[in-house]
């Protein structure tokens, strides 16, 4: 009996051992499916007078949408608000008003920007003008309602014209924005709440002052998963020097990466965009001599990848970067003359191997003056294109 009973325990070991084994084959198959399938590119046009999308999908599988809606056309004065994405109806919630008061339309190198703490609190940060302020506002952790917006720069704020940026990692929550009206001595400056954003330290420069910053270039910014905050933006160096630059900011220790050159003696009135894909590592998209590139961060080192087709006159910009879980990418652009005019929106997406994939025709789509896209990776896998 004895026997028998571990003969039969030994079978049903083997037994246990295959079942395992074809669900791990199953499971890679059904990875290795996701990773080389083509994913779903959905594409949205905002309403009239709804301008400057930011779209962002959070950890807790939420995707978030802030925009402005110009509700004075003639004066172009409007207001901030915020929708939440419904996939069980594929609808959007009802907009929620993020400002207090009505302010003029933002260029496009000054929308505002959007990050989700560790709580589920939205933070919103967007540059008004009367008086000059970088106003932020954060929203309770169902994003019911947001709080009175506050002016909380209060030093460096001289020269404001683009936009600023706000980062957050688990409960801090990081603003920085450019400051100084000589672009030769314009620089990045921060400050940072240890407290999901009730209060915030100081005002504090942690750019290379010798580098500069174009006045009227717009940045990105975004945390590391070691907390390690990264901020790309375009510097202004002997009134020709146009670069892209990549600043670390780590405790005490700050430095400043050179990404692309470009040499041009005005100011280009350029955007760029950062996301942290599944591996954590770090992906830009920025604009150079009219074109779009992209780049991994890799350590030190940034090697730079054109996306847009080297064959166009015309000038690529404003590009935007999604990533999903299986390591699909899409990357979004206006394609157009004019430094605000929206021109025309151009996709690209790559497979987790760098192939090309194919996308949708976006012929005829084109983002409204002054605007841009924006793009993101939903939980399905999908990417959603708003313009």
């Amino acid at each position: 009996d004895f026997c028998l009973s571990r003969g039969l325990g030994d079978v049903y070991k083997r037994q246990v051992l295959v079942i395992i084994s074809v669900l791990i084959i199953n499971w890679l198959q059904i990875v290795d499916v996701q990773a080389n399938s083509q994913p779903s590119i959905v594409i949205q046009a905002m309403a009239e007078n709804e301008i400057q999308p930011k779209l962002l999908h959070d950890k807790k599988g939420r995707t978030h949408l802030i925009y402005f809606k110009m509700e004075q056309v003639d004066s172009r004065l409007g207001n901030l608000y915020y929708k939440q994405y419904k996939p069980n109806v594929n609808k959007w919630s009802e907009p929620i008003k993020i400002s207090s008061k009505t302010y003029r339309r933002p260029d496009v190198i000054a929308t505002a920007k959007m990050a989700v703490d560790g709580q589920g609190r939205l933070h919103a940060v967007w540059l008004d003008h009367k008086p000059t302020a970088y106003l932020y506002s954060r929203s309770d952790s169902a994003i019911e309602k947001f709080e009175t917006p506050r002016a909380i720069i209060k030093k460096h704020i001289d020269g404001a014209e683009a936009n600023a940026v706000v980062s957050t990692f688990n409960n801090q929550v990081n603003l920085s924005w450019m400051a100084g009206h000589d672009e030769n001595l314009r620089t990045v400056y921060s400050m940072t709440s240890i407290d999901n954003g009730e209060t915030f330290g100081p005002e504090s420069m942690i750019g290379d002052q010798s580098l500069g910053g174009c006045a009227c270039c717009a940045f990105a910014s975004s945390y590391t998963d070691k907390g390690e905050l990264l901020v790309a933006y375009r510097s202004a160096e002997n009134g020709d020097d146009r670069d892209m630059q990549l600043l670390s900011s780590y405790d005490s220790h700050k430095s400043t990466t050179l990404i692309d050159k470009w040499k041009y003696n005005a100011c280009p009135v350029s955007t760029n965009s950062m996301v942290q894909d599944s591996q954590q590592n770090t992906w830009i998209t920025w604009e150079t001599k009219g074109k779009i590139y992209k780049s991994m961060r890799s350590g030190k080192s940034i090697n730079p990848i054109m996306v847009s087709p080297e064959s166009s006159i015309i000038r690529q910009k404003h590009p935007v970067i999604a990533i999903n879980n299986a390591g699909n990418q899409l990357i979004a652009w206006s394609e157009g003359d004019g430094y605000f005019s929206g021109g025309e929106l151009k996709l690209k997406a790559y497979g987790p191997q760098s192939q090309e994939l194919k996308t949708p025709s976006t012929h005829a789509m084109l983002p409204a003056l002054f605007s841009s896209a924006s793009v993101v990776a939903l939980a399905d896998g999908s990417f959603l294109v708003m313009y």
